[in-house]
């Protein structure tokens, strides 16, 4: 096996339960389920999706390099059973050994996951929930920053960002403001 398909799940989810892979709600509260190499590869993989519509092929060995693994791409290989362990969360869906259902959004963790954090977190999974739906656009706007920023630190190309902000699924409004910012502090005509 050394080349695996992603292929994009285009449905859009409702903005206020769904998170972009690099979004910081990614690593509080989906990090202790998932372990760093799978949030890791689901993050790479959901901006990846923003990108690369509708599919995209990826080198296993690459991809397993690039997550710190090693250049490995068996079965057995660190990057096959994080993809496993993102299925078995309902974050991917894997159609067969090779071919992926992938989505550029994140949904907050479900019910059972909630009741499994400690109490600290429950609260605090609770008002950062309630947070995100106070003021639609000042948190889809920081959430639209962060990826844009995150993009950037990744050294992802300002066209790229550009496709990944209009596939975002924000409101035309925000999308609009952050694609003039591009265009104009960035070079992208």
């Amino acid at each position: 096996m050394s080349v695996l398909t992603f292929h994009i799940n285009d449905d859009k989810p409702n903005t206020t339960s769904y998170f972009f892979g690099n979004d910081p709600y990614i690593e509080q509260f989906w990090l202790p389920f998932l372990g760093p190499t799978a949030t890791l590869l689901l993050r790479n993989l959901s901006i990846l999706a923003l990108i690369k519509k509708p599919w995209f092929d990826y080198d296993a060995e690459e991809l397993s390099r690039i997550l710190g693994t090693g250049k490995r791409s068996s079965v057995s290989s660190p990057v096959i059973k994080q993809l496993s362990r993102l299925n078995r969360f309902g974050l991917i869906k894997q159609q067969n050994t090779q071919s992926i259902l992938i989505s550029p959004w994140v949904p907050t963790l479900n019910q059972d996951l909630v009741l499994k954090l400690p109490s600290n977190e429950k609260i605090r999974h609770h008002e950062w929930l309630e947070k995100i739906t106070a003021n639609h656009v000042h948190t889809f706007s920081k959430r639209l920053e962060h990826l844009i920023t995150g993009m950037e630190l990744m050294g992802i190309a300002n066209e790229e960002i550009v496709i990944a902000v209009l596939n975002s699924g924000m409101h035309p409004s925000i999308i609009g403001k952050y694609i003039k910012d591009i265009d104009n502090k960035r070079g992208v005509a």
